[in-house]
């Protein structure tokens, strides 16, 4: 007894679970923020991406004929239609919902400005991780012939990041919300941000944000499965329309929510990107690898799909309160089947089936389920009454197969009311366990990693910024200075310094929170430069830019270099390049790059004498084309605004700036070298 209420060991170990649960993926959560200092839990984060991949499929096993997965062999008319019909599903609940209110009915999710804030709080941790699936993407590790379609998923995130404009990016809109709802948090990436003193206790919504997270770290092998994650999760949503609706009506900036029911449109904007970034994959599959490879690259696209609905359509509306006690998607389940047990508790009266001891017709009497202490102790102990329920796995629960096609029970539940029936027990496994699911459903080898990545630098034991001698701000820095060299001389030579120098700064926004400040937006606008996107606007670019013939980024001018001097066969990774003119310093580079928080002075710095080498490349008489130093000279003049914006911030910490001041010195100094041997 305690306080008068009997707490059994059920019960108990019931909560404990999902404590424990939630305390493991706060710890992720943190963790894969901050990889850089956590590079020991990658084999432990892939792993558990397996299972989730696993549990996913799993949960739509049952409903592979409806859906995307009714499309069983890949075509674009398919694609597209089935996302047509998506869309108008949604468009159509969104038109019952505005007819409810029209007619007088509540507000569905925000009772008032007290509960706003609570619930949207809860939300936070997976709103401040907004577009992180796309993080690796589009890296100097990808294959130089898939860059030009990979471009188009970077564009998603980078317009997620606002296009390099503070103001715009996801999670600062996202904080200020927070903040006009009184709600004070840390940024998302610090240790701070999981203390329990915040509240923040929802452990489905810390697991979705894990998921996007976890998927962003392995482009390199899951690339079809980011592409599906990404077409499943751009799209319009009717929670967020009722959201930014109710939000108005609360007298509440409902910003980030009106963004994403534009920004996401199925014409122009993040869904029809998504679906024709994978209609270019798959088509760059079967040009390579033939018919059966699309196939299998677009069951893992189904895969990569059923991960992101399962994790960002999931009904439960996160609410504040004590772990353990009823979740929205709990009281959902029980206004179900509090409803249906009015008119069949006697029908069960013949019924043999014993739940926790006692008849199921002594549970679903109306006068014992008007109890809400009841209710509960029912609710808890048909999560543990196998093989009824089988918690975690909804197509092997009996209570499911007698509720569809066949079973004794099929028609007396709705099919939302079975799909929500589905989504509770399986989220009574917090935690996935086996990977089998994800291996047979893709037909996938183990042993082979799909696309391969960068894999030919060697990790170094010792920080690489040790040995970077610290410059004193005296030694100023001339930024203006030309690099004395011959370039015409020296082409080869530059050939693996120009492909690597892209790595400096890409891994520095994989974070979105760390994009959402000043120096993280300008690093938005210097990548944007290199990766041959337009200037930035005050509007979304969507489609146009995707579209778009005349992009040139820094990689296709190194190849234009190539294919000037005639040189063949043509590089296509960086793999390649460093095979073929190995340089220590470009190693070095790209080491630096993997610790992108802890040096980002230095690489910055560095960042700034490859503008000074691009520049030398522009003014050489061989190495580009007319055209092609023209675009050569509008990349530099963006890098060098952004590197300028960045070095005013930096220039407010003395320490900081020495690193600066050293990072440019360095790589000065090493172009000069390497480029006169």
């Amino acid at each position: 007894m305690c306080n008068g209420y009997r707490v059994d060991r059920a019960s108990l170990s019931s909560i404990e679970s999902l404590s424990e649960s939630l305390e493991y993926y706060k710890s992720l959560y943190f963790k894969l923020q901050n990889i850089e200092q956590h590079q020991d839990i990658l084999s432990e984060a892939r792993d558990l991406l397996l299972c989730l991949l696993s549990e996913s499929v799993e949960f739509s096993e049952d409903s592979q004929k409806r859906g995307i997965f009714a499309i069983e062999s890949f075509t674009e008319d398919n694609l597209y239609g089935f996302l047509q019909t998506s869309h108008q599903d949604v468009e159509k609940s969104c038109a019952q919902y505005f007819q409810e209110r029209a007619a007088g009915w509540p507000r569905r999710l925000l009772a008032d400005r007290k509960q706003a804030a609570e619930a949207l709080a809860q939300l936070a941790p997976v709103k401040f991780v907004d577009g992180s699936w796309l993080g690796y993407i589009h890296q100097i590790t990808t294959p130089f012939d898939l860059r030009p379609i990979l471009k188009g998923a970077w564009q998603v995130l980078s317009e997620e990041l606002g296009d390099g404009h503070v103001c715009q990016n996801h999670v600062q809109v996202y904080s200020e919300l927070m903040q006009e709802l009184g709600v004070d948090l840390p940024a998302p990436h610090t240790s701070d941000f999981i203390n329990s003193k915040y509240g923040l206790k929802n452990v489905w919504v810390f697991k979705a944000a894990v998921v996007q997270l976890l998927i962003s770290l392995f482009p390199s092998e899951f690339l079809p499965e980011i592409l599906g994650f990404n077409l499943g999760f751009e799209g319009l949503t009717l929670e967020t329309v009722i959201l930014s609706k109710e939000l108005q009506e609360l007298k509440v900036g409902a910003q980030y929510f009106l963004l994403h029911i534009s920004i996401d449109n199925a014409h122009s904007g993040h869904a029809k990107m998504s679906a024709h970034i994978v209609t270019q994959y798959l088509s760059y599959v079967e040009r390579y690898q033939g018919k059966h490879a699309v196939q299998m690259a677009w069951r893992r696209i189904q895969a990569g799909y059923a991960l992101s609905t399962l994790h960002s359509n999931h009904p439960e509306w996160p609410v504040s309160g004590p772990v353990g006690a009823l979740s929205h998607l709990e009281s959902k389940v029980l206004q179900i089947l509090t409803a249906k047990a009015v008119v069949a508790w006697q029908l069960h009266g013949a019924c043999p089936t014993k739940i926790g001891g006692l008849a199921l017709s002594e549970w679903l009497n109306p006068e014992r389920l008007a109890s809400e202490r009841r209710q509960r102790e029912f609710l808890r102990e048909l999560g543990m009454a196998k093989p009824w329920v089988i918690k975690g796995n909804a197509g092997k629960s009996k209570l499911i197969r007698e509720l569809r096609w066949g079973g004794k029970m099929f028609g007396s539940f709705t099919q939302k009311e079975v799909e929500v029936l589905e989504i509770w027990i399986n989220s009574l496994s917090a935690r996935p366990k086996g990977q089998d699911s994800y291996w047979h459903f893709t037909r996938r080898d183990r042993t082979i990693i799909h696309c391969p990545g960068f894999m030919g630098i060697a990790d170094s034991d010792t920080p690489v910024d040790e040995d970077i001698p610290l410059a004193t701000i005296s030694d100023g820095i001339f930024f203006t200075s030309p690099l004395d060299l011959n370039i015409n001389g020296a082409w080869t030579r530059i050939l693996p310094l120009w492909f690597s120098q892209t790595s400096l700064l890409e891994s520095y926004i994989a974070v979105p929170s760390r994009a959402a400040t000043q120096l993280g937006s300008a690093i938005v606008r210097i990548l944007r430069a290199q990766y041959g996107f337009g200037h930035e606007k005050k509007g979304v670019s969507g489609m146009d830019e995707i579209v778009r013939q005349d992009s040139v980024d820094l990689i296709n001018l190194g190849l234009e270099m190539l294919g000037r001097k005639h040189f063949k066969p043509i590089p296509n990774s960086l793999v390649d390049v460093l095979t073929r003119w190995p340089c220590p310093f470009a190693e070095k580079m790209i080491r630096l790059s993997k610790s992108p928080v802890r040096n980002i002075e230095i690489l910055l710095g560095m960042s700034l004498a490859f503008v000074d080498l691009q520049r030398a490349v522009s003014a050489s008489s061989e190495l580009l084309s007319e055209a092609g130093k023209v675009i050569l000279d509008g990349i530099v003049n963006r890098e060098a605004a952004g590197l300028a914006s960045c070095q005013k911030l930096i220039m407010k910490n003395d320490h900081n700036y020495r690193y600066f001041t050293s990072g440019y010195r360095m790589a000065r100094t090493e172009i000069k070298r390497f480029l006169k041997n």
